[in-house]
């Protein structure tokens, strides 16, 4: 049997993202898109307790085997969490919805084929 051991890092971030579906973006600023992402982000955190962010680093080391005169793939499968949501705000007084995306959390799936 032919074992290896490797170690192997993922850094990521937890983050929000935004996707504004108004004219031409008219009448949202950079300070009001900073809100958002902070209120979000902040309700995000209390529900799910991963600190909208927050750099995670992943670090795990493995040992893949494999018998003689056989063949084998091994890949690692990173995942993270995605939260969908609608943030709805007042713009020009009428109700504008914004959609986000927010990615936390870290964790890997080894899979393997002959």
């Amino acid at each position: 049997m032919l074992t290896v051991e490797y170690e192997i890092t993922k850094t990521v971030t937890n983050e929000i993202s935004l996707d504004i579906k108004t004219e031409g973006n008219a009448g949202i600023d950079v300070s009001l898109i900073y809100s958002i992402k902070a209120k979000i982000g902040a309700n995000v955190s209390k529900q799910t307790g991963h600190v909208i962010g927050e750099t995670i680093t992943r670090r795990q080391t493995f040992k893949f085997s494999v018998k003689p005169g056989s063949f084998v793939i091994y890949g690692v499968l990173w995942k993270r969490n995605v939260r969908i949501g609608e943030y709805e705000i007042s713009l020009n007084g009428s109700p504008t919805p914004i959609e986000y995306r927010a990615y936390f959390d870290l964790s890997y799936e080894i899979k393997s084929s002959i």
